[in-house]
């Protein structure tokens, strides 16, 4: 896949290392030159420097090819606006702004982008994102063992209720979302593709899902 990473702090040069190594085609975009020294000297990718703002730039990294995008600067507004860009002017099927004050959290989700978390936010997070995972990490919580999971319902879950895939005693339902509507998540709902669940959860009760999952898929 071809990414494009905006912002080259150390979670943005983490996260473009990592793809690079799984043989993605990275590009890197940032304004501050000496930004591109938090790259390893084995980096794959390419670096763009320039005001990502500017459409040149957008060009030079190629957006209009791109699979995804990820705007990772240190400025709130100016991630979920990239990332809104990038989503409704040039189409990029994946993007994602990072949050790094939670006061701004509502004003990025107004801008209609998946937000990513931080601190403690790994790079990780997003190969999910990348790999088309129906559960998806997109933002740890105060407590570091609690993270914020986004469900994307996929076709082979319709007509199952919720409890019959997820422990829900075990995680808290924040929002259900349907044909951009809101769910309740206190009444029995039979899922719909495309459903995007938010709930609060322990990492090693997600994990147990997944393998429950896996295996009913196998059988």
């Amino acid at each position: 896949m071809k990414v494009i990473i905006v912002g080259c702090g150390q979670v943005g040069a983490t996260l473009a290392y990592q793809l690079a190594k799984m043989t993605h085609q990275v590009v890197v975009i940032d304004q501050d030159e000496n930004a591109f020294d938090h790259l390893p000297e084995d980096f794959q990718g390419r670096i763009v420097q320039g005001d990502v703002l500017t459409k040149t730039v957008l060009h030079r990294a190629e957006v209009n090819g791109a699979d995804a995008l990820f705007a990772l600067t240190n400025l709130d507004p100016l991630n979920a606006l990239i990332a809104h860009i990038a989503q409704s002017e040039y189409l990029v099927p994946i993007v994602a702004a990072r949050n790094n004050d939670p006061r701004q959290l509502r004003l990025q989700q107004a801008f209609g982008v998946t937000v990513i978390g931080t601190p403690g936010w790994r790079a990780d997070s997003v190969v999910d994102l990348l790999s088309g995972e129906s559960v998806q990490a997109i933002r740890l919580d105060h407590n570091a063992e609690v993270v914020i999971y986004k469900i994307v319902v996929p076709a082979k879950w319709v007509g199952y209720n919720l409890d019959e895939l997820i422990p829900t005693n075990q995680v808290e339902i924040i929002k259900w979302v349907r044909n951009g509507g809101d769910l309740s998540s206190e009444e029995p709902h039979l899922l719909a593709a495309g459903d995007q669940i938010y709930l609060r959860a322990e990492a090693d009760v997600i994990e147990t899902m997944r393998t429950q999952l896996d295996a009913r898929q196998e059988k």
